[in-house]
């Protein structure tokens, strides 16, 4: 809740450094700082996600570096089905969620990049939950973080 607020009210005008700190805490080697960085960008995002594209300047400009680097960082956790992994997965699909929302931006998705998301998509699709996850009842599955990602 903070952070939402912070970020709608201070970002791009007085929180100018947001960006590059995530652009640093997503570059590093460090999955455990990812999480956090991911939350952070997606507030960024939710704050963007139902502005006209005339509006969308600042976030437009702060996910043409981010965009890329997030791919990659999916490309990583991917294949591993562990709980943390499949979290950081589901964060990096929420944000690029809110990014195409209501309109697909060429400045961030082009004829290159978008078949590469729609392999991650796939893969996250075509990949079985684990047995552990599958025995459970409706109501607690759909609070399981596997099936969240594949919501």
């Amino acid at each position: 809740v903070c952070l939402d607020t912070i970020v709608r009210q201070d970002f791009p005008d007085k929180w100018t450094d947001i960006v590059p700190k995530c652009h640093a805490y997503l570059s590093s080697d460090n999955q455990e700082t990812w999480l956090g960085t991911l939350m952070s960008l997606h507030q960024l995002s939710k704050k963007y996600k139902f502005k006209k594209s005339d509006e969308r300047g600042p976030y437009i400009t702060a996910m043409k570096d981010l965009l890329p680097l997030m791919y990659n960082r999916m490309i990583v956790v991917l294949p591993n089905q562990s709980e943390p992994s499949v979290c950081l997965q589901r964060w990096m699909l929420k944000i690029f969620y809110c990014s195409m929302h209501y309109q697909l931006p060429f400045e961030l998705i082009n004829e290159n990049t978008l078949p590469s998301w729609m392999m991650v998509f796939q893969t996250i699709i075509d990949r079985p939950v684990p047995p552990e996850y599958e025995k459970e009842d409706e109501e607690e599955r759909a609070s399981s973080e596997w099936w969240k990602t594949k919501k």
